[in-house]
C-alpha cells in the first residue's frame, strides 16, 4: 500500500469511489485547439468503463481488499492541457452501522 494510504472498507462496508482521469492534449494539434479542448470532456479511446475498472483493479488490497467492495462508482474523462494523471477519492459506505437513536 502506498505511503499515506489506509484501508477504508472491510468487505462488508462497501466503497464509492469518483475516478477523474485527465487526458494531456496531444502535442500536434495546434496552440489553439489545445486551449479550447483542455476541460471538455475526452470522448475517444479508452472507454469510461476500461478506465474506471483499471482504476478499480490496481487499488486491489489497498483502502479495499477486493474491487468488488466498490458499491458505486463515477468516472469522469477530460482533456487537459497540462500532463496526464488520474484522480481517485474513495468513501467508505458505512450505512446502519450507526449506534443509539435508532428506532426499535
Amino acid at each position: 500500500m502506498a505511503d499515506g494510504a489506509k484501508k477504508i472498507a472491510s468487505p462488508e462496508q462497501g466503497v464509492e469511489m469518483d475516478v477523474t482521469a485527465y487526458f494531456a492534449v496531444r502535442k500536434s494539434w495546434s496552440r489553439k485547439k489545445q486551449l479550447e479542448r483542455a476541460g471538455q470532456f475526452h470522448t475517444q479511446k479508452p472507454d469510461q468503463d476500461n478506465v474506471g475498472k483499471l482504476v478499480q483493479d490496481a487499488l486491489n488490497g489497498g483502502p479495499y481488499p477486493d474491487d468488488s467492495c466498490v458499491a458505486l462508482a463515477h468516472t469522469v474523462k477530460l482533456w487537459t492541457a497540462g500532463p496526464s494523471r488520474t484522480e481517485v477519492v474513495i468513501r467508505s459506505l458505512r450505512r446502519g452501522l450507526e449506534t443509539g437513536g435508532g428506532k426499535t
